[in-house]
């Protein structure tokens, strides 16, 4: 399962939600988009591809890296059959404009590619009967974490971690020892089912996704190398909390 620290445009398969009014305003549907417009309106292509892109991508790995134009190929394949009906931050990204350079563009389909998967991840937990402070608690323990370690970071208050691990103790997916099998068989369906939502994009892409991989993972490593991304996320921090 690929961590928050994944190359930028591989899905992100861990998301866990934040509560709406503790967001940042970036994090929110429609605010990037609301920020773009007058931008290309008022600084036509070169401000929008330096929203899309930013200084640094074209800083670490260059405006043309080698591979790009296939790699832009791929991921316009593995995107051309997804659908964004219930998933409002694909949808979101889908209503942008493509940007003309392929670096570019590939990293809007990127961003296409991680915005659909998380937004199969959260129908998925929501499906499975969890609410969002639940799937914060449950996915801590199925990473490895402490509970209310990591989902601190959704401002959740203290009621409401009470009241969400009370909830989860009823139907016996933890204990007073962390994850039971049923809670982490539960964890693990959510995580199947996601995946699944993936298969249009797997089955578009075939016998060339692991040519796209082989694309991807070494500007992902450039990326985070240079500070471009963060270099750990939950899983590193299980790991190392198993540490000495």
């Amino acid at each position: 399962m690929p961590s928050p620290a994944s190359p930028p445009c591989a899905a992100n398969t861990s998301r866990t939600p934040r509560p709406h009014p503790a967001a940042p305003p970036a994090t929110r549907p429609g605010r990037r988009a609301r920020r773009e417009a007058p931008a290309r309106r008022a600084g036509g292509e070169e401000s929008q591809r330096g929203l899309v892109l930013g200084p640094g991508l074209e800083r670490i790995l260059g405006a043309e890296p080698r591979g790009i134009a296939r790699a832009r190929e791929l991921l316009q394949i593995a995107v051309a059959p997804l659908r964004p009906e219930g998933r409002p931050l694909f949808a979101g990204v889908l209503s942008q404009s493509m940007p003309d350079t392929d670096l570019g563009a590939a990293w809007r389909l990127g961003d296409m590619l991680r915005e659909y998967r998380g937004d199969s991840h959260t129908a998925a937990w929501i499906a499975a009967g969890f609410d969002a402070t639940e799937i914060g608690l449950v996915s801590e323990l199925y990473w490895g974490l402490p509970m209310r370690s990591y989902s601190r970071t959704r401002a959740w208050t203290d009621a409401q971690f009470d009241a969400a691990q009370e909830r989860l103790q009823a139907r016996g997916l933890v204990d007073h020892d962390g994850l039971t099998p049923a809670g982490h068989s539960a964890r693990e369906a959510v995580e199947v089912h996601t995946d699944q939502q993936m298969d249009a994009a797997l089955t578009a892409l075939g016998d060339h996704l692991h040519e796209l991989v082989e694309l991807l993972t070494p500007w992902g490593a450039a990326i985070r190398a240079a500070h471009g991304y963060p270099n750990n996320g939950p899983h590193e921090l299980a790991q190392a909390a198993k540490r000495p």
